[in-house]
């Protein structure tokens, strides 16, 4: 994955940078390509490490993205392709709320609001069909 930076205007007219993932298996030549990112909820490694990776990418998301719809969008991407793999949606959610509250005032706003968003951005990715 690269970061890609870019500067925006806030509220004031001014600009600041922020950074947001670009995924290059998003793009053709290699959107083509079936690639495994994630086991399965049903591969022989224990439940822990299984939703774990929710709180390494949750981690990553926010080392490297400024940009909070960016890490809305990505976030609700992953709790996506978890699903499709047939990983607990409840328990996929608590763990991002019980991360989010280690984090307060995360992209300048309440926990609350940022979850939320992202499980609205969660359901219009499901009104989206990905293979």
């Amino acid at each position: 994955m690269d970061i890609f930076i870019t500067p925006t205007p806030n509220r004031q007219h001014q600009h600041r940078l922020t950074t947001m993932l670009y995924d290059k298996r998003e793009h053709p030549p290699l959107s083509a390509l079936f690639i495994i990112r994630f086991p399965h909820i049903s591969s022989n490694i224990s439940n822990t490490a299984k939703y774990n990776i929710i709180t390494s990418q949750f981690h990553r998301y926010i080392r490297i993205i400024l940009w909070r719809k960016d890490f809305v969008y990505r976030l609700a991407a992953l709790l996506r392709d978890l699903s499709s793999k047939q990983y607990d949606m409840e328990r996929m959610q608590q763990q991002i709320r019980r991360l989010g509250h280690k984090h307060p005032g995360l992209y300048g706003d309440c926990t609350y609001t940022l979850i939320t968003e992202v499980i609205t951005e969660l359901d219009g990715l499901n009104l989206v069909t990905h293979s």
